[in-house]
């Protein structure tokens, strides 16, 4: 059986996205009391802020954490710094062997500071808590990276606003895709997410022309031998025009021409009928020159149908004819064109294989 972790790929820590955690704003900047501006944050009830004021000195912490630290633990941070947030059922796909010993063991690192966590609120049920880097944590990647410490306030100061984030939701979903193939392989021999980086990570390789929401690296046993694929990923929720997700995918051919990097895009969209849409003006758009730049797409739905599989028969390429537009391939199988073997810079030069 296989088991696969995430590739640490040198994400940047001088940013927000390489650490992450919790705390109120200046009180000398705080709204007044009974303010629309104290109102419109009043319901969030974040426990973040507390635990931070409870974390003490993370540096004076350090010391005792190699004695209950595990391996496991400095891989979920790592998947946290690079990725900033996960739930505990994302996070169990990943590194834990069920859903009810991942939320244990994660309770224990929110309660000693190395993680920190929220758990939104909403009614009727109830949300699953939200992870990402405690104080403790940030210092110890800190230490390791021979980095100065981050003060707990501006690692508490940026979970708050990861938390309160209008991206949130959007970050969620990319995580969800992800951890979902990273699940698929943990139960099936021979698949492996060989390479998963976040939109931060990916960005810069994208030479400033677009913004990725990820990059993917998927193998996989098949008829014909083992087959690897990389990929860009989107991930659609619906908020936004067609018109604006078309100009994105013109921006990848765009790469494709003046930089060479030319890889699938995948696209997954919330519902079928808005697939279907974005598959009609694909085709009245599509231009007869330029580089040519595969895309495939999926629904949420038709995603859920499938039992949740993202490396299943799930996606359906762009501008097929109409005797195969209704084909939905396999990840690894995707019958890309041959022409395409150009990797991201940043990946030691590793082709694209594609198998039909």
């Amino acid at each position: 059986m296989s088991s696969t972790r995430l590739t640490r790929v040198t994400p940047d820590h001088n940013n927000t996205a390489a650490a992450s955690a919790l705390a109120p704003a200046d009180p000398s900047t705080a709204p007044a009391p009974g303010s629309p501006a104290s109102l419109a944050v009043r319901p969030a009830r974040s426990v973040v802020s507390r635990a931070s004021r409870r974390a003490g000195d993370p540096l004076a912490k350090i010391g005792k954490a190699g004695g209950w630290v595990t391996d496991r633990d400095r891989r979920v941070l790592a998947l946290l710094i690079e990725h900033r947030v996960a739930t505990a059922d994302q996070i169990a796909r990943v590194e834990f062997p069920c859903p009810n010993r991942a939320r244990v063991r994660l309770e224990q690192l929110a309660t000693r500071h190395f993680l920190a966590r929220w758990r939104p609120y909403v009614r009727p049920g109830s949300a699953p808590y939200h992870y990402t880097v405690g104080p403790v944590g940030a210092a110890l990647d800190a230490a390791a990276n021979e980095r100065p410490a981050p003060k707990p306030s501006e690692v508490a100061r940026d979970a708050w606003r990861l938390e309160h984030s209008p991206n949130l939701a959007h970050r969620l979903g990319v995580v969800e895709f992800f951890t979902r193939l990273h699940g698929h392989a943990r139960t099936f021999p021979g698949a492996a997410l060989v390479e998963w980086w976040s939109e931060e990570t990916t960005a810069p390789e994208c030479m400033g022309v677009l913004r990725p929401d990820g990059y993917g690296r998927w193998t996989e046993p098949t008829r014909d031998g083992q087959c690897e694929v990389q990929f860009l990923y989107e991930h659609d929720r619906g908020t936004e025009p067609l018109d604006t997700l078309l100009a994105k995918l013109d921006k990848y051919r765009i790469l494709a021409e003046r930089h060479q990097v030319n890889l699938p895009v995948l696209i997954e969209l919330p519902t079928h009928v808005r697939e279907a849409n974005l598959h009609r003006a694909i085709a009245r758009r599509r231009p007869a020159d330029g580089p040519f730049v595969f895309v495939a797409t999926t629904s949420t739905e038709y995603l859920a149908a499938a039992g949740h599989n993202p490396a299943g028969p799930i996606w359906r390429p762009a501008g097929a004819s109409a005797a195969t537009g209704s084909t939905r391939y396999r990840l690894a199988t995707l019958p890309t064109r041959g022409d395409l073997v150009t990797a991201l810079p940043g990946n030691h030069g590793a082709d694209l294989v594609g198998r039909a």
